[in-house]
């Protein structure tokens, strides 16, 4: 998964609110969907849906 693909269909439905401190971070984007993906926590803009920013877990 990569900034600026649109997720599809199959994960749409999986999508959390973004904590209100993620997207006061992510200034610029009043609102923002989240979904673990294996070790990466992927944003994505709801309406358009399409990654915003991917970030690595670590363990």
């Amino acid at each position: 998964m990569s900034v600026g693909t649109v997720v599809p269909d199959t994960i749409v439905t999986r999508l959390n609110a973004c904590p209100s401190e993620v997207v006061r971070i992510l200034s610029g984007l009043p609102e923002c969907r989240y979904v673990i993906v294996r070790d990466q926590v992927v944003i994505v803009e709801p309406k358009t849906r399409k990654i915003v920013t991917v970030i690595e877990r670590r363990g």
